[in-house]
């Protein structure tokens, strides 16, 4: 059996981050499937327990994952991850332009690859790393965790209107139309696609539509007698997102 534990971040940190998961358990010779749907999150992964094999959609090939990854965020069903033994599991969900605030790093880069942590993020990765695998509980992870995340953050820059924008497509679940994104901004239509698809990874229609996916697999958890298409279908009958 798997099971999971959930924290928010403190004030300091929510601006950079959703929220800190942990996943634990043992599954002896079962094998645990996890499939790789759109996500509209980015997320740093750490493993620290048996290996984490990743099957790519369309191919038999597997591949092992990273023990500690940044991972962009998923247009389309990626595949699945093949889970077995002793699982230990450390996530940090980060907000959106988190990469570029913390790191400055181009989202875009990332969008459906996964990267090892310390290719992207240096030494810093590999420290964090150990630290949280040395830690004696999901509490004290969360404590370094946000360590680390106010460390970088004292190099960010203020928010900017993409970073606001995409937060309220967020808020919105996907619901918001993006021709008044753009028009709150005050940037022309061309600049805002082109710094929203550099700093949070695709396109603000396409961010909106993985959202609003997202928002129909919670309603879809909390309504489980409806059919996963009927509650996307209400999720997109209640707005509708327009590409400028």
């Amino acid at each position: 059996m798997l099971s999971s534990l959930f924290s928010t971040p403190s004030s300091a940190a929510e601006r950079y981050v959703r929220c800190y998961v942990q996943r634990e358990g043992h599954l002896g010779a079962a094998t645990f499937t996890h499939p790789l749907q759109p996500r509209s999150a980015h997320v740093l992964d750490f493993e620290f327990g048996d290996a984490v094999e990743i099957c790519t959609s369309g191919t038999d090939a597997t591949r092992m994952a990273e023990p500690a990854a940044l991972v962009g965020s998923l247009t389309c069903p990626r595949g699945q991850l093949l889970i077995r033994g002793n699982v230990d599991t450390f996530v940090i969900v980060l907000k959106p332009a988190a990469l570029h605030k913390l790191l400055g790093l181009p989202a875009l880069d990332f969008t459906n690859r996964d990267h090892a942590a310390h290719a992207a993020l240096g030494a810093a990765a590999s420290e964090l790393q150990q630290r949280l695998g040395n830690a004696l509980s999901f509490q004290e992870r969360v404590q370094i965790a946000e360590q680390f995340i106010l460390s970088w953050s004292l190099r960010a820059p203020s928010v900017d209107s993409i970073e606001v924008a995409a937060n309220e497509i967020i808020r919105s679940h996907g619901g918001c139309r993006i021709d008044s994104l753009v028009h709150h901004t005050g940037l022309s239509v061309r600049t805002f696609q082109r710094r929203f698809h550099e700093r949070i990874g695709v396109s603000a229609k396409l961010y909106s539509r993985i959202v609003r996916f997202e928002s129909a697999l919670k309603t879809k958890a909390a309504l489980p007698h409806m059919s996963c298409g009927d509650c996307i279908r209400v999720r997109l009958s209640r707005s509708d997102a327009h590409d400028p």
